[in-house]
């Protein structure tokens, strides 16, 4: 069913929910606010640690503990560029996780504006994919993508960034198809058994491709 004038927050809200993310660890910041007030409405459990590399760091962890991708949310300038060191890390050891950042209005970008910086330049050597929205109607396809791609092949982080204005304007949520990803499938219980023989051969040798 499409939903239509719903802000911004919302929209990424309701994604996120379709997306089945049941957790979102983030630090608040004055451009952020829309979307935790909107993630304080819905059913999605907002964990706030003492800071965005904290919150970074959980969203990786809560993966490897649970195997469910977690998001991260923060504010502009210097809460985004907090979250790098945690992405990076997770981008290292293959850890799939959607990053959120808020932004200053798209009427300021490129003016060197308070707390404003290009974090998609800056994350995308550490992510799989990095994109800055630039209109509501934009949103709901994009974190749809980032998912599909964060959870496909080598799973890694994603990042989307979205400025103030857009948070706050109107758009039509179109219940788009999640595009089709195909992960590692990995079989828990035959890596086990290769372990098993690893550690009980006289002269392992492994022979991979």
């Amino acid at each position: 069913m499409e939903c239509k004038n719903l802000t911004g927050a919302e929209i990424v809200v309701k994604a996120l929910t379709e997306l089945n993310i049941e957790v979102v660890f983030g630090y608040s910041g004055s451009y952020a606010m829309p979307m935790i007030e909107a993630l304080h409405k819905s059913g999605i459990r907002f964990i706030q640690p003492t800071s965005e590399c904290s919150a970074a760091h959980a969203a990786d962890g809560y993966y490897r503990a649970s195997g469910k991708i977690a998001g991260v949310m923060t504010t502009s300038g210097p809460g985004a560029t907090n979250l790098i060191t945690g992405i990076a890390t997770a981008y290292m050891d293959s850890v799939p996780m959607l990053a959120l950042t808020a932004n200053v209005p798209t009427y300021k970008l490129g003016k060197d504006s308070f707390q404003e910086v290009d974090i998609t330049g800056i994350a995308t050597p550490i992510t799989k994919y990095a994109h800055i929205i630039k209109s509501a109607e934009e949103l709901e396809g994009e974190l749809k993508k980032a998912y599909a791609l964060s959870l496909s092949g080598r799973t890694s982080p994603v990042l989307i960034d979205v400025p103030y204005d857009v948070l706050k304007e109107t758009g039509e949520y179109k219940n788009l198809p999640i595009p089709a990803y195909r992960g590692t499938n990995l079989n828990l219980s035959s890596v086990r058994r290769a372990a098993e023989l690893i550690n009980s051969a006289t002269l392992p040798g492994i022979l991979a491709g």
